[in-house]
């Protein structure tokens, strides 16, 4: 399972909106909500509930009428790629940084 988040309240009443215009009729599946959330709350939902998380900056995506729901989707993922591709990044720089410490002084005797 997967969550999205925007940052701009507009953002995600069209998102809603769009959602709800194009779910199969008496379809269940999927929760939208424009209820502000702190950052910590909706992180601590995520890891209760072994969800990903992708937040999506102000007018970021296109969520205009026009759009397919596969169009959109898409780039919500894309999106989220891009947070991981930043996460793996940031974890193998600290992980090289480690490598590259000198070892501790040894006593000898």
């Amino acid at each position: 399972m997967h969550a999205v988040a925007f940052e701009s309240k507009e953002d995600a009443e069209r998102f809603c909106w769009f959602m709800r215009t194009t779910a199969p009729e008496g379809s269940k599946e999927g929760v939208c909500t424009t209820r502000p959330m702190p950052p910590k709350t909706l992180e601590a939902m995520a890891d209760e509930r072994a969800y990903g998380v992708t937040v999506v900056g102000a007018g970021r995506i296109d969520l205009g009428p026009n759009r397919i729901d596969v169009e959109l989707l898409r780039d919500i993922r894309e999106i989220g790629g891009e947070q991981y591709l930043w996460e793996f990044a940031r974890f193998t720089k600290d992980e090289l940084e480690e490598s590259r410490k000198p070892p501790p002084p040894t006593v000898s005797y």
